[in-house]
């Protein structure tokens, strides 16, 4: 995910429409490829800020 944020800026699109319907104007796309860079967004072995285990 991380290595196609790369493509999608570079693209330098007027929409991006990453899934389920939604979709970002053209003016957003560098935060959104920062954040998909950036920020946590995988499952980390924790539901609600707890750890689950077993």
């Amino acid at each position: 995910m991380r290595t196609g944020a790369d493509g999608v800026e570079g693209l330098n699109p007027a929409w991006v429409r990453p899934m389920h319907g939604g979709s970002l104007p053209g003016d957003v796309v560098p935060a959104y490829t920062r954040a998909l860079r950036e920020e946590g967004f995988a499952f980390d072995g924790r539901m609600f800020g707890r750890r689950i285990t077993g």
